[in-house]
């Protein structure tokens, strides 16, 4: 039933436990040292990049409050005088258009007058002109005793540098009868219209 004989050591697992200590001590004194260091330097960097993405998100909801604020100011206080100047803007554009449209038009000038003067004073009588704004040009209504005389006056207006072109639709002729205590006269005359297109500035 029982062995009485057989002695029972109750110091072997003390021993044996002493014995695995002390034999792995040493690399468990070199491996303590390196996971502490480890989850510390894990640990840091965790707490780093948390740190880092929530300072990026107040940043960027401080960047909308201001959005927001700078909205609201614009719309609540500043609304008709932005309101003003969008078309005050608008208007300016407008009026700086029109004016480069009205610069590029042809005028009309004493020089470019006096230049259509000389054309038909030696060959001719003017008897009117007409200017169109719009489409830029000049009809010259002349009356003359010769039609060669005409001709040389259109010859003359396209030598001219105020014109893209000049032009006519030939001549009527009209018997002018003049009465003198002597005698009567009987001259012919004729008339011409000539139109002159302006060139752009």
């Amino acid at each position: 039933m029982f062995n009485s004989n057989k002695d029972i050591d109750l110091l072997v697992p003390y021993n044996y436990k002493e014995s695995f200590y002390s034999k792995n001590r040493a690399v468990i004194k070199r491996i303590i040292p390196i996971v502490c260091i480890i989850v510390v330097f894990v640990g840091g960097f965790v707490y780093l990049n948390l740190d880092i993405h929530k300072k990026q998100q107040n940043v960027l909801d401080m960047q909308n409050n201001i959005t927001d604020l700078q909205t609201k100011m614009a719309l609540a206080n500043r609304q008709e005088e932005y309101n003003l100047y969008v078309q005050i803007d608008k208007n300016n554009k407008n009026l700086e258009e029109i004016t480069a449209n009205i610069d590029s038009y042809p005028t009309l000038d004493k020089y470019l007058l006096v230049a259509i003067d000389s054309a038909c004073s030696s060959n001719s009588i003017i008897k009117t002109m007409v200017y169109n704004y719009e489409t830029a040009t000049i009809d010259i209504y002349i009356e003359t005793t010769d039609v060669t005389k005409g001709e040389n006056v259109v010859r003359t207006l396209k030598s001219l540098h105020y014109f893209n072109s000049v032009s006519h639709e030939g001549y009527t002729g009209n018997e002018m009868t003049t009465v003198t205590t002597e005698k009567e006269t009987v001259e012919l005359k004729y008339n011409m219209k000539i139109t002159c297109v302006l060139e752009a500035n």
